[in-house]
């Protein structure tokens, strides 16, 4: 084993394998993961930046152009950008493992997630500071301005697949195996948190409207950091691999030495490239029960002040409800990581099960504290139910992409991910259609229906496997 350096740290675990089995880390790991979780952020963040304004002062700002239709189409770029760069996300990953310096690189992904992003809240921000400095509305208000509007949440909503879809490969390559589901948890959770912070921009930076600028500022700023970021510093890969999935790709072991796990990766990999790629039911399963589950959940929460102002929340009380919601789920999200990492291991399953039938006990709860007129005067019951549920199913995400990953193997990371966020994307997009149509009550009982069945699903047909090679489980 070589030395370690000041930016690496050591770790060295038993194996079966015949040939080396100390793994180097790269401390630069968690800069890496704290930028891009930055990026991530942001891309959330930038979507929601119109949607997060009351439409009276974006209309006054903005001018009539600001329509709310108009707003609900900003807001709509977000899935079917996303849907539109499956394709391309699709063609970067096309490798299988064992090719992996041939088609996918993820610092090039990075890099182009990066430019994106920055690239459209510079282009947003334009006729936002020419109006600023000549004092003239028109320039914020008018069609060429509405263009660069929207070709920013193009732009911004394309990168969103290439940073989600990467998060299990992100972890994979740069992590050590008992840090992985971590370090998805940590890069998942960041794009929520990008919403959560939306809901904060008009209190802390556009109070008034002439403040409105601000929250665009701000975008623009953060933006700029994971750029900063990127060129400081972004390899292509760590210098030693972290963990014994990565080891086999890239330090094969000697000629003639004996190797169970090389063994079986050979035996799995496809003949030629022409041979057609097979995913298991339980893949699939997984990945449409998920994506179903987070779509309702979309649909659901946009009916929540149809739901609560009935019962004396009002719409300000529903917001800040909403964001205890996502700060909720984001620290929980990041806390199943870490307790798969260390306590619970190789036990993915049990846990999204156990955690989405806590969530459904809550959305029952959460229910009953609205049908019945005994407990609807409990504003603090209904509070504690919805953050319970919020959590719990917030919880399962990373798990989602982690057990994803470990079922598509041999193919690689980015692979399970683009498709999940691909049909995350469609039934995202299948809710905001149908926004209109959906009631508060009837959504209630939809959502208890739903979480039955997906907790059914995921217990009958989605197969507990671990394919990815394992220092601690042969």
């Amino acid at each position: 084993m070589m030395e370690s350096s000041s930016t690496s740290s050591t770790i060295t675990l038993l194996s079966s394998s015949s040939y080396d089995t100390t793994f180097e880390l790269d401390t630069r790991r968690w800069f890496i993961l704290s930028y891009f979780a930055v990026l991530n952020a942001n891309q959330c963040l930038t979507w929601f930046s119109f949607s997060s304004i009351e439409q009276d002062k974006l209309e006054s700002y903005f001018g009539p152009l600001a329509a709310q239709s108009n707003i609900n189409l900003l807001l709509n770029w977000g899935p079917i950008a996303g849907m539109g760069m499956f394709l391309l996300q699709k063609l970067l990953s096309s490798n299988k493992i064992g090719e992996l310096n041939s088609a996918f690189e993820l610092q090039k992904v990075i890099r182009l997630s990066v430019l994106l992003a920055f690239l459209g809240n510079l282009l947003r921000l334009f006729p936002i500071i020419l109006s600023e400095l000549t004092s003239d509305p028109n320039y914020r208000q008018s069609h060429f301005a509405f263009f660069c509007y929207h070709a920013c949440a193009i732009l911004n909503a394309a990168s969103g697949p290439l940073n989600m879809g990467s998060v299990s490969l992100l972890s994979a390559t740069w992590f050590a195996e008992e840090e992985r589901t971590t370090a998805t948890a940590i890069a998942e959770t960041s794009n929520g948190l990008g919403t959560t912070i939306g809901f904060l921009n008009p209190i802390f930076f556009a109070p008034v409207i002439a403040q409105i600028p601000n929250i665009f500022y701000f975008s623009a700023f953060v933006s700029l950091l994971p750029l900063i970021g990127s060129i400081v510093y972004l390899p292509k890969n760590p210098q030693f691999p972290p963990n014994r999935s990565q080891q086999l790709l890239r330090e094969p072991p000697p000629i003639g030495a004996p190797d169970s796990d090389h063994e079986m990766l050979l035996s799995t990999l496809p003949d030629s490239k022409t041979t057609p790629t097979h995913y298991s039911t339980s893949f699939i399963a997984l990945i449409v029960l998920a994506a179903a589950l987070s779509g309702m959940t979309d649909g659901w929460q946009g009916c929540y002040q149809s739901i609560l102002n009935p019962v004396g929340i009002s719409d300000a009380d529903v917001g800040w409800i909403g964001f205890a919601t996502c700060c909720a789920g984001n620290f929980a999200a990041i806390s199943s990581g870490v307790l798969m990492d260390r306590v619970y291991r190789r036990r993915l399953k049990p846990a999204i099960i156990v955690f989405l039938t806590i969530s459904l006990i809550s959305t029952i709860w959460f229910t009953l504290a609205i049908s019945l007129d005994s407990f609807s005067d409990s504003q603090f019951v209904l509070l504690i139910s919805i953050i319970i549920s919020g959590a719990f199913r917030e919880a399962c995400s990373p798990l989602f992409y982690e057990l994803s990953a470990e079922l598509i193997y041999p193919q690689q990371e980015s692979q399970s991910g683009g498709m999940l966020v691909f049909l995350l994307n469609m039934f995202a997009a299948i809710m905001i259609s149908l926004d209109d149509s959906l009631t508060g009550d009837s959504m209630n009982f939809v959502m208890c229906g739903v979480m039955v069945l997906v907790i059914s699903s995921i217990a009958i047909f989605v197969n507990e496997e671990y394919k990815r090679p394992s220092t601690f489980f042969h």
